[in-house]
């Protein structure tokens, strides 16, 4: 009795022992590609793989996206092509809006142009975001009549756009807007957006919120905008050599640490001269607040405070821009502790109306 216990015990766990293996028996390799529909490891996300540089093929990342919308489980999409595969965009993506996605994007190319929209008016974003707790990770998206990289609505909270490359977007490159929250944009690089409209390299406004990291803003109409009652905080992020203001709060709120604002304004070759070149530009009833912020070499004055406006900047330098360092107008209120101001073409400062400047 004891030898045939001893055999059943063997028979019942030998299928666990071979837990790896494929179905006709044979051991998955370390490291190989799983099949598509497979889970990704031991958080059991199904896995849906793009390997055709065709948009709306078999494959390709149109049926990556439906399949993600409609699996109603947690799941990864990894493009299987050659970094840098490019992929052109006809006819509009749906959105993404699967909750818990990973879509590791692994540098392939969204390329617009002759994008249309379903009901086939022209214009259409690369990658619009909608859902929930969703990564989108290494997407470069280019030559999109609006934005590159979208993330909209409510239901978008918790999403991550992580080393995105966008450029020659005609609206802005990545757009955050109508109610968006808890959005990270971190280690992208937005250059040439912007250009069909007063468009900008990252654009958070409409309720939205969001924190931007470690990007390089360069290029573009304009650089950052935080406007129309969003929230935004900066850290570590490169705003250099847009057309025109580097970056502008309008109607929101934006806190900021160790940002580099420097050579905005100074406009382009073939184009008219740009109609602010500030460095900052803090309109209607804006709070800003900045430490150890460099607002450097734009092409008009460092930084721009006007109507019922607010700013307060901690450390940092406003220096060598074409104009005053800082200006103050209407109501404006300006608060300064251990700024260096120097080398501003037209002085340290200016004041009209009734705007008030501390410095400490």
């Amino acid at each position: 009795m004891a030898a045939r216990t001893a055999f059943s015990l063997f028979v019942w766990i030998l299928p666990v022992a071979c837990s790896a293996c494929s179905p006709m028996g044979s051991a998955t390799a370390p490291g190989s590609p799983l099949p598509t529909g497979a889970t990704s490891g031991a958080d059991s996300r199904l896995l849906i793989e793009i390997t055709s540089a065709s948009a709306s093929a078999p494959g390709g990342i149109r049926e990556a996206i439906e399949k993600a919308n409609a699996a109603g489980r947690p799941t990864r999409i990894v493009s299987r092509l050659d970094a840098g595969t490019e992929i052109y965009i006809v006819r509009a993506l749906p959105n993404l809006k699967a909750p818990d996605t990973i879509f590791d994007a692994n540098r392939l190319v969204l390329r617009g142009g002759a994008c249309r929209r379903a009901d086939g008016r022209e214009g259409c974003d690369g990658l619009l975001v909608s859902g929930p707790k969703i990564r989108v990770n290494g997407l470069h998206s280019r030559d999109f009549l609006f934005d590159g990289i979208g993330v909209r609505g409510r239901g978008a909270v918790d999403v991550h756009i992580s080393d995105c490359h966008c450029f020659g977007n005609r609206d802005d490159g990545v757009g955050v807007s109508a109610g968006a929250t808890a959005v990270v944009v971190e280690r992208c690089l937005l250059e040439g957006n912007g250009f069909r409209t007063k468009g900008k390299g990252i654009l958070v406004f409409d309720y939205a919120q969001a924190e931007l990291r470690d990007n390089v803003v360069r290029g573009n109409r304009d650089g950052i905008t935080i406007s129309r009652r969003a929230r935004a905080n900066l850290i570590g992020n490169r705003i250099v050599g847009n057309y025109d203001k580097g970056f502008g709060v309008a109607g929101a709120y934006a806190t900021g640490t160790r940002n580099v604002i420097e050579s905005n304004g100074l406009g382009m070759e073939g184009r008219e001269p740009p109609p602010n070149a500030d460095g900052i530009r803090v309109t209607l009833d804006s709070t800003l607040s900045l430490t150890d912020t460099s607002v450097a070499g734009n092409g008009d004055s460092g930084v721009v405070v006007i109507a019922t406006a607010r700013m307060s900047m901690r450390g940092g330098r406003v220096s060598n821009n074409g104009g005053v360092g800082f200006r103050g107008a209407d109501l404006g209120v300006i608060d300064l502790v251990g700024v260096e101001i120097s080398g501003n073409t037209k002085g340290p400062q200016s004041l009209e109306d009734l705007a008030t400047l501390e410095r400490r």
